[in-house]
């Protein structure tokens, strides 16, 4: 298993990113509303964003070898949810199957509970992400609710799973 890094981003990583995202299977793994081409502009708002980190949006960027190869974000809920976080993550196709993101997310998970106002964490996947949900099982969340079509992707409706570890 290689060695993965967690680290902040930095407004040089706007190239990879564009880049990175601008990936199909990636795009299609996305529960999010996240633009297919995504361009220099949305890369700056987002490192932007993550930049400036804050208790309702802390993001990280993953790397292998000083290279860029995903990312992992916690951002905080709207009131009267505001104990719960919402996490999102993805991680370079040519990385994927090898137990790198199971590890990255016992980092963040452990790093949310020690570091944030929270107490439950939930990742939203799509309903056909059968990795994305085995993963999330794997580390600890548990299926607390399944939105039936809820999410267009790729001109096609599909189930969004709502998925959560409590403190």
């Amino acid at each position: 298993m290689m060695k993965h890094n967690l680290r902040r981003w930095l407004l040089t990583d706007e190239e990879d990113l564009v880049k990175l995202m601008n990936n199909v299977h990636i795009w299609n793994t996305l529960s999010d509303n996240s633009p297919l081409p995504f361009t220099q502009k949305e890369a700056k708002e987002y490192i932007t964003l993550a930049t400036k980190r804050t208790d309702a949006f802390d993001a990280f960027a993953i790397e292998i070898d000083q290279v860029l190869i995903g990312g992992v974000s916690l951002r905080q809920m709207a009131v009267p949810c505001h104990i719960v976080y919402e996490l999102d993550f993805w991680l370079s196709q040519e990385y994927w199957e090898q137990g790198i993101m199971t590890y990255v997310l016992q980092d963040i998970v452990s790093h949310a509970f020690i570091h944030l106002p929270v107490l439950k964490i939930i990742g939203k996947v799509l309903g056909e992400n059968l990795k994305a949900k085995f993963l999330l099982s794997k580390i600890g969340f548990q299926e607390e609710a399944v939105i039936k079509n809820a999410v267009l992707k790729c001109g096609k409706l599909q189930d969004l799973v709502i998925m959560s570890i409590d403190e």
